[in-house]
């Protein structure tokens, strides 16, 4: 038996290394070497997950939807990427065969560390981080499905269709009578997208812009990426695009979705650039952290009548959805039926929305039932929508008075969605009145803020000196009440609006409005002043936020060290009554400031009120509109008071509670406690009925005294624009009468062919010359400075027309003299056979009822109509005018049936528009006039002074025998048309019966020179 010892091993080890063995045979085989092992290399990916991407997804809001992240590679494939709930710094390590393959490794192991389920809150509301070394689009969906448990809220006014709806408890809106009903919970298929462009620079923001103001979405590091109706329809047509997704290409997508779905850019400017950075406004919750405006309450308008319509027709948002942006891709809403399907709806939906502005509850009721909501329903769901207003008020994100102003613009877009004005000249003008809007806004923030930190000051000074236990609980109370002020003035929790949610919705406006400049500049370099402006904003704001997270922060730690304090006296019950007695002392100063607030506020409205009785003229009327105006500014700083006084009531209401239970903890005596808390509730109603009384009934009062100066400053204009309408009715008509005198001789003499000269038969002043071959026609005035130079044509056919085109000089019977320009009789005939609407010319046309080959031919026929269009100027005289005169003239019969102009027994009918500029007031005048027997009579009058306030100046017969009566309107705030008076023609003129009870008589009112009276 042979022994393997350790020895022959080791030589046998060393012999076959070098190819030998002891065992083999000598043979010289040779010896195969298996391959080396290959080498690897190694690779390590670091994250450093920083940068915040977060939003919310609304259509109404959806409430524990599923969140997928993904990016968009340069080929548009859906890739993956890492991501994270939380920021962090994170690294995988891997290895390959390549240093590629290794990294590639490495980022799937991270991507592979993204959470497995991801949902949106209650509120809708996400967030995500991503790597700061990230640039690129990510593409984020939220989904729902009728079959999961994520919930969908129904903000559509006539509901979401017959369903059932789910109990959540959470004061939302339960009626469980088989449909879905306006702020009910559900459950649908719905998957909202969008597509986020994320910088280059994101690292270097993140790490730098955090120490001071940013300056736009993303630059400090966090991004706002909401989802919405309109977001999902722009992520379609930028998926869709062959082009990169850049900024450029987001803003274009912007603007085609809002250009399509809403159609005037004006009204969602600030979102031109990137519609996921607003325009997620659940109606139904407003919180008061984004602006209600007219933009958004078209958004939410139009996104909540999708909802609808899916209701309606038994199909999922989802499907709706599909098929809506499917068509805006293809650019293809005129044919679009489901477009067409919405705009009824959201005409509808205006209607509604009207309806709860104005406050009428038989007007919401009507209209919920004309847009869906069955009787049996309509009082609950009218209940509820109104309710959900008045929250959004409550909260700071609109205001009634603002409202009633947005309200007619969006019913108006809801109307006539899709059309609008486009043009980037709009949209600088929108943003530049947001910014000046912003700005006024956030006037007197900095001073609340510099309030609380004097009052932060004198806490720091008694914590200098706590020795003994009165000065300890003296500290300590200070510093509760501070904080408890403070966080009432900050938080974006509490009811109601304050300091906080002021900030933050200037904050994301002037955010948006960056944005939207940015865009705008890389279109046209033009608006970069506009940009600037934004720029400037914006950092106002982040100052702003910057000085209240700070001091914030600063108070929150002098409590700490408070309460360290109170622990070692043992004074926290001494400390809870001092605190609760100090509140309710701040809070009853408060109400007294209020009060006097209030006497200065009623001191300027009785001078307000004096100077409108007194106006006479316009200066009178510009001053009493300076004191108007003072007292709308005096009515604001009263209801800031008050409001300052609710919101120290509720302080110390809090405060009157902690003390309460701290007292019955300790078992000590609540009688204190009691009696400070009714007394801060009787506080609290006390603030809010007099906020609802000075937001009512007295804002109405000084706007009626506003628009009542307005009126009467507009109504003095009007005696300008009457003479103007006298004088140039008067001067053209006579004209007028004088071409057809002479035309009515020419045919009636049966002039032969040639030139002829006469005398006109019933102007025998008037003397002229005539060629019937070209038609020219010479008219001079022997007795003044008048004459009219005309030529003409003749248009044969069944109804055969003769054309005249003319210029002159002119004089009305008061001496004005009156220019009629631009003879073109080309354009006049397009005129005349309607190709134009509106000629450049001055133009005379007759309408004959018969063939006629030339105009004598027409003494054979009947005139049945003419018309008339004449470019004006005055010159010289008591006022100037440059515009148009042009009237439609026909007959009737003493039985009103139609009859031949200029004839005898009929009544000629004109209807008039007088249309121009008289010395900067520009005007357009409708008059329609009978002229019997020679004797003019105005049936109705209707004159708006174009740019002043809206002002429209309106009478019509009641009956042939009485007078004239009407009214005067202008806009309330420039845009919604309010009454403001009564108008009843007296002697010589007007009266006009203000409603706000003055009555005053324009005698120097006329527009035709004659009375009915």
């Amino acid at each position: 038996m042979n022994k393997f010892t350790p020895v022959a091993s080791t030589i046998a080890l060393s012999l076959g290394l070098t190819g030998c063995s002891l065992f083999d045979s000598d043979d010289n085989d040779p010896i195969v070497n298996p391959p080396p092992a290959p080498s690897e290399v190694e690779s390590t990916v670091d994250a450093n997950f920083n940068v915040s991407v977060s939003g919310k997804a609304v259509k109404g809001t959806l409430s524990g939807a599923m969140v997928s992240v993904k990016t968009v590679d340069a080929q548009g494939n859906m890739v993956d990427l890492a991501y994270r709930t939380a920021a962090g710094e994170e690294s995988a390590t891997e290895k390959a065969e390549s240093e590629s393959e290794a990294k590639a490794k490495a980022e799937a192991k991270l991507i592979s560390g993204n959470p497995a389920e991801l949902k949106t809150s209650a509120q809708g509301l996400y967030e995500i981080f991503v790597d700061e070394e990230f640039s690129g689009p990510l593409y984020i969906t939220v989904k729902t499905t009728k079959d999961g448990d994520a919930l969908v809220k129904c903000d559509a006014f006539a509901g979401c269709g017959v369903g059932t709806a789910i109990k959540v408890d959470d004061g939302s809106v339960f009626n469980d009578n088989g449909k879905v009903d306006f702020g009910e919970w559900y459950k649908d298929d719905i998957e909202l997208s969008v597509v986020k462009l994320i910088s280059a620079n994101a690292a270097a923001s993140s790490a730098s812009a955090k120490r001071g103001p940013s300056y736009a979405d993303g630059d400090d590091g966090s991004y706002k990426a909401n989802l919405s109706v309109f977001t999902s329809t722009a992520a379609r047509i930028l998926l869709a695009g062959e082009s990169a997704i850049d900024a450029a290409a987001v803003g274009q997508a912007s603007i085609q979705v809002i250009g399509q779905l809403v159609g005037d850019l004006s009204l969602v400017a600030t979102l031109a650039s990137d519609l996921s950075l607003g325009g997620v406004i659940d109606f139904t919750d407003v919180d008061g952290t984004e602006k209600l405006d007219a933009g958004a309450l078209v958004l939410v308008q139009v996104a909540s009548s999708l909802q609808s319509l899916a209701g309606k027709e038994s199909r999922t948002v989802a499907d709706v959805l599909a098929e809506l942006t499917g068509d805006v891709e293809q650019g293809n809403l005129g044919d679009s039926q489901i477009f067409s399907k919405l705009k009824t709806e959201t005409q509808k939906a205006g209607k509604v929305l009207n309806a709860i502005v104005s406050g009428d509850e038989e007007a919401i009721k009507t209209a919920l039932i004309e847009a869906g909501v069955d009787e049996s329903d309509v009082d609950q769901v009218a209940a509820d929508a109104k309710a959900a207003k008045d929250k959004a008020v409550k909260n700071g994100a609109t205001s009634d008075e603002q409202l009633q102003d947005d309200s007619d613009k969006v019913v108006d877009q809801l109307d006539d969605l899709g059309n609008g004005d486009t043009s980037l000249e709009s949209l600088n003008a929108s943003l530049l009145a947001s910014i000046e809007a912003g700005k006024q806004t956030l006037t007197g923030s900095d001073a609340q803020l510099n309030e609380f930190a004097a009052s932060l000051a004198a806490v720091k000074a008694l914590a200098a000196d706590t020795d003994t236990k009165e000065k300890a609980v003296a500290y300590g109370s200070a510093a509760v009440v501070l904080d408890t002020q403070y966080t009432a003035a900050v938080s974006t929790d509490v009811e109601g609006d304050n300091l906080g949610k002021l900030l933050v919705r200037e904050l994301s406006g002037a955010e948006q409005l960056v944005s939207a400049a940015s865009g705008l500049v890389i279109l046209d370099a033009e608006y970069q002043p506009t940009l600037t402006q934004a720029g400037e904003l914006l950092t106002q704001v982040t100052t702003l936020v910057a000085q209240k997270d700070q001091l914030g922060a600063q108070i929150t730690a002098e409590l700490t060290a408070a309460n360290e304090k109170i622990a070692e006296f043992g004074a926290t019950l001494d400390v809870a009554k001092q605190a609760s007695d100090e509140s309710l002392l701040a809070a009853k100063e408060s109400k007294e400031a209020a009060i006097a607030k209030k006497g200065e506020m009623e001191v300027q409205f009785q001078t307000a009120m004096t100077a409108v009785a007194a106006i006479t003229d316009q200066a009178s009327a510009e001053a009493a509109l300076s004191e108007v105006e003072k007292a709308q500014t005096s009515l604001q700083d009263t209801i800031a008071a008050y409001q300052a006084a609710e919101t120290a009531a509720k302080a110390s209401l809090e405060l009157a509670n902690t003390y309460k239970t701290i007292a019955q903890n300790e078992n000590a005596s609540t009688d204190a406690a009691d009696l400070a808390i009714n007394e801060s509730n009787e506080l609290i109603s006390e603030a809010l009925l007099e906020i609802s009384v000075l937001q009512g009934n007295t804002a109405l009062q000084i706007e009626d005294y506003r628009i009542t100066a307005l009126a009467m400053q507009g109504t003095d204009k009007l005696v300008k624009i009457s003479f103007v309408t006298r004088e140039g009715a008067d001067a053209t008509f006579n004209a007028g009468e004088v071409i057809y005198d002479v035309m009515k001789d020419i045919w009636d003499s049966g002039l032969d062919s040639g030139e002829h000269s006469g005398t006109a038969p019933g102007f025998p002043e008037w003397k002229y010359s005539y060629d019937t071959n070209t038609y020219a026609l010479n008219l001079e005035n022997t007795e003044g400075d008048e004459k009219i130079v005309a030529n003409g044509q003749v248009n044969s056919g069944a109804q055969s027309k003769i054309i005249f085109t003319w210029s002159g000089n002119l004089v009305a019977d008061s001496g004005q003299k009156v220019e009629i320009q631009s003879p073109d009789l080309a354009e006049c005939e397009r005129w005349a056979i309607d190709s134009i609407d509106m000629p450049n010319a001055s133009c005379l046309v007759l309408n004959v009822d018969g063939s006629i080959q030339s105009v004598e031919d027409a003494r054979d026929f009947d005139i049945s109509r003419g018309k008339t269009f004449n470019l004006v100027e005055f010159v010289d005289g008591q006022y100037g005018f440059s515009g148009y005169f042009h009237s439609e003239l026909t007959a009737v019969d003493q039985q009103g049936n139609p009859a031949p102009l200029f004839v005898d027994d009929s009544i000629e009918l004109a209807s008039i528009v007088l249309k121009g500029d008289s010395e900067g007031t520009e005007f357009t005048a409708h008059f329609d006039i009978r002229n019997e027997d020679n004797n003019d009579d105005l049936g109705m009058a209707e004159v708006s002074i174009d740019n002043f306030n809206g002002y429209v100046f309106r009478v019509g017969l009641i009956d042939e025998a009485g007078p004239l009566r009407g009214s005067v309107s202008l806009f309330n705030d420039t845009e919604q048309s309010v009454g403001v008076g009564s108008v009843e023609e007296i002697t010589n003129g007007f009266r006009v019966d203000y409603f706000t009870g003055l009555s005053i008589d324009y005698t120097d009112i006329d527009f035709i020179g004659q009375s009915n009276n």
